[in-house]
């Protein structure tokens, strides 16, 4: 199968992995406090102090995604996206964009406005691609699904007649759909759970396996991760998650 899209474009969470962190020095120059030095002696620079906040999606998902939401099971999605738009290969052009797009238009749909009301003002048109948020993650590397009797909000939206139709009707208007994974991590509790994920290679192997499956099962094309925040102690480990993540999608 073509790799699909990874998106990498997680808030804060990704402004903490190594790729995109600029001007990593090397070990032997002055290092300046909150910094990270790797096994190769570069130096990760330390967090701008700005960025260590709740983004608004950890905001909003531990306010709005509390109330009860009712989601009927669906279909696996039936309509393909173009191959023209639907791979991104990895140090290749990228494909072109839908709708006369010039630039990457991301957006967000919370599993919160996945109702009648919201879906029919949907404007397809104005975005390249959709993220549903979101489906947790847990220390042990396994995405919170919750039981068949009683599965989790996340995951009862993101298996839901609702989404299939977003699906279907994305890939209709040439639009990509990606799968939020998130694990926020803003109280000590957390904190440590993330971690201890990080910290295992058998938990990230884990989680890679069951995102590739819940991409392809639902026939989305790709995955956005967000994790808030990333520790400086684990962010190379959060970096190789990443790769990990984007070789197998």
């Amino acid at each position: 199968m073509s790799r699909r899209l990874l998106a990498l474009a997680t808030l804060l969470a990704l402004l903490a992995a190594t790729a995109i962190l600029p001007g990593a020095t090397l070990a032997r120059d002055p290092v300046p406090p909150g910094s990270v030095v790797l096994a190769d002696g570069r130096v990760l620079p330390p967090m701008p102090a700005e960025l260590m906040q709740r983004s608004v999606h950890a905001e909003m998902l531990a306010t709005e995604g509390r109330g009860h939401f009712d989601f009927r099971p669906g279909k696996r999605p039936r309509v393909a996206l173009t191959p023209s738009s639907s791979t991104l290969q990895l140090g290749t052009a990228a494909p072109a964009l839908p709708n006369g797009l010039r630039k990457e238009v991301f957006g967000f749909l919370p599993y919160w406005m996945l109702n009648d009301t919201a879906l029919a003002s949907m404007n397809y048109h104005l975005v390249s691609t959709i993220a549903y948020f979101s489906v947790g993650a847990n220390r042990e590397g396994a995405l919170v699904k919750g039981t068949v009797s009683a599965p989790s909000t996340g995951w009862a939206g993101w298996t839901s007649s609702r989404m299939t139709n977003v699906i279907d009707q994305a890939h209709a208007s040439g639009v990509r759909v990606v799968l939020t994974v998130s694990m926020m991590a803003w109280d000590s509790t957390s904190a440590a759970n993330m971690a201890a994920f990080l910290g295992s290679s058998s938990a990230r192997a884990s989680l890679v396996g069951q995102i590739v499956s819940a991409v392809q099962d639902r026939g989305a094309d790709g995955v956005n991760l967000d994790f808030e925040m990333v520790a400086s102690s684990v962010r190379d480990q959060y970096t190789s998650l990443s790769g990990d993540v984007g070789h197998r999608l």
